[in-house]
């Protein structure tokens, strides 16, 4: 026992471990493949080995320590919980999303990208083809600060009499004009659209018989495979009580409009219950369609990109 006494003396006098202890989380995080929070446990976990291993040889001769137990395996539900707390505490994400499927007999392909930092977040829509047809030749985006709304959309653009690709505006001009004109494009995209990964794994917290179905790899990081679904009307539920009413009505009026009653989907977590990839299975009456996200980055410089001045019709009163 004295042995270990003298480890721990040793050990609070020390000034480097000492500082090393208490800086440890100002140590720089490591880069992986998939952008990723990096935990500090395995400093803490050496010093405690370090201790235990002493303390192991004070033990009387021929003692032996009860082995830990194991902890018992989480539920689907418990990991699907796990992984929207942890998407709730991100700083920044990338994610892209694709939609394949037909929607009232029209064949679709959309894609979109989004970005999220700190308040701040830009999305993207790269591409939206109906039966082979451009519905926003050009695409069309959206940059989101806590103040200013800047919007590149020609109808907003024709409203507001300018040549200028981008407008600025505050969210409350946003709420009472923008939000009018761009309202087409948002009712126009497919399906019942969840793109934002807080929301995507919300969503899934609702079902009642999700499973672990498999493990595999989602750019190279191990993942287990977890599938299930969820009522559209415990969705949107889900959705008013999250976002407010004002979204509720517009996810209301997407569903009515496929003829969704059931939500299928599949999502692969990492260990950490991380979600690396999700896809939304919509069967309705009007439409069948397949969503796919993948989460780019997580916890890394999201690298918003703002429109250059020169291009940007500021509407009156916004500054």
């Amino acid at each position: 026992m004295q042995r270990l006494l003298n480890f721990l003396a040793a050990l609070r006098s020390h000034d480097r471990w000492r500082h090393y202890l208490a800086g440890y989380a100002e140590i720089p995080e490591a880069e992986v493949p998939v952008r990723s929070l990096v935990s500090r446990a395995p400093l803490r976990a050496a010093v405690v080995g370090a201790i235990a291993i002493v303390a192991t040889g004070c033990s009387s001769p021929g003692g032996t320590g009860k082995p830990a137990k194991p902890k018992p395996p989480i539920s689907a539900r418990q990991a699907i919980a796990l992984s929207a707390h942890n998407v709730a505490s991100w700083r920044s994400d990338v994610s892209t999303t694709t939609i394949t499927g037909t929607d009232g007999g029209a064949r679709i392909s959309f894609a979109w990208a989004l970005r999220e930092e700190s308040g701040f977040n830009e999305s993207a829509v790269t591409s939206y083809k109906r039966d082979g047809k451009d519905v926003f030749p050009g695409g069309s985006n959206v940059v989101v600060t806590p103040t200013l709304y800047y919007i590149r959309d020609a109808a907003l653009s024709r409203y507001y009499h300018t040549t200028k690709p981008w407008v600025e505006l505050t969210p409350a001009t946003y709420l009472t004009v923008g939000a009018k004109i761009t309202a087409k494009m948002h009712n126009s995209i497919p399906g019942a659209f969840y793109g934002d990964p807080i929301l995507g794994v919300g969503l899934l917290t609702t079902s009642t018989d999700v499973r672990a179905v498999g493990t595999g790899s989602v750019n190279g990081v191990p993942v287990t495979e977890y599938e299930g679904a969820y009522s559209a009307a415990s969705g949107l539920a889900y959705i008013k009580a999250t976002l407010g009413s004002a979204i509720s009505v517009q996810a209301f009026r997407q569903v009515m409009a496929v003829g969704l009653t059931t939500i299928r989907f599949r999502a692969w977590l990492d260990r950490q219950h991380r979600p690396l990839k999700l896809v939304f299975i919509e069967a309705g009456r009007h439409a069948n369609m397949t969503m796919t996200q993948t989460i780019v980055s997580i916890n890394q410089p999201a690298s918003i990109r703002f429109p250059p001045a020169s291009e940007t019709y500021v509407v009156p009163g916004t500054s």
